[in-house]
């Protein structure tokens, strides 16, 4: 069985934290170029979150 994230809790309680920002537009700016720069890592390692590259061979903390 797959199973399923709920974005609607995931986009609200983003929503919630950068809307709390004194500074919204930059807040949401800051958040997408660490999103990029994250998934950039992860398609340079060949691995994400979930799914970890068998390459790998040490552990980080």
């Amino acid at each position: 069985m797959i199973a399923y994230r709920d974005y609607n809790g995931l986009t609200e309680r983003l929503l919630t934290r950068l809307l709390a920002e004194e500074d919204q537009v930059m807040a949401i700016q800051k958040w997408l170029a660490d999103e990029v720069m994250r998934v950039e890592a992860e398609v340079k390692l060949g691995s994400s979150k979930v799914k970890h590259s068998k390459k790998t061979t040490h552990f980080s903390c």
